[in-house]
């Protein structure tokens, strides 16, 4: 009887400290998808176009990493909510007036966010907020903006050309002035 009793004692407190560990664990669980634990602060914003931008992808401030995106959400055909997660030691930098765009790790790398110091007169960002943004600059922008301006350039050399032609050929009156010897001897000699 006295090793049956032992047997069911050593078996009851094996359930009682399975059920505790259990216990702490969904709790630990529940606790970190709330951010209970954290040592985080969630803030978002909203870009018309997150240009490849994941969620995990890091949250940049004055080139240190501080935190990392944590949430995507697609609100209307043409905005995007990103929902950060900052490290709450940065926080007393990042001011209300920061703002966030999108820009990468090295020339074709990884799209990250990037916040940019705000006003340090304001107050600094808290669990909640929601920081202004601007829309980043592309690559493909700036390259067709550069052909698009390479290609009026060449428009207007090819003029200047046609004008300096005419010129060393005497047509129009700058084209006399410039090849007419008369004309610019009688020019010295009235100055």
């Amino acid at each position: 009887k006295m090793k049956s009793s032992r047997q069911a004692n050593i078996r009851l407190g094996t359930y009682i400290t399975g059920g505790v560990i259990l216990f702490i664990l969904i709790f630990y669980l529940i606790g970190s998808k709330q951010n209970m634990f954290s040592t985080s602060v969630k803030v978002t914003t909203v870009f018309s176009d997150v240009v490849g931008l994941r969620e995990g992808a890091s949250v940049r401030f004055t080139g240190i990493d501080v935190g990392a995106v944590s949430k995507l959400t697609i609100l209307s055909d043409s905005s995007v909510l990103v929902e950060m997660s900052i490290d709450r030691k940065v926080t007393p930098y990042i001011k209300t007036n920061s703002v966030a765009t999108i820009g990468s790790q090295g020339l074709m790398g990884a799209k990250l966010i990037i916040l940019l110091p705000g006003n340090p007169d304001l107050s600094s960002i808290e669990q909640g907020d929601n920081l202004p943004s601007v829309q980043p600059v592309e690559a493909d922008d700036i390259l067709r903006e550069i052909k698009i301006s390479s290609e009026r350039i060449s428009i207007v050399s090819g003029n200047l050309i046609d004008i300096t032609r005419k010129m060393n050929r005497g047509e129009g009156v700058f084209g006399k002035i410039f090849t007419d010897t008369a004309f610019a001897y009688n020019l010295s000699i009235t100055s």
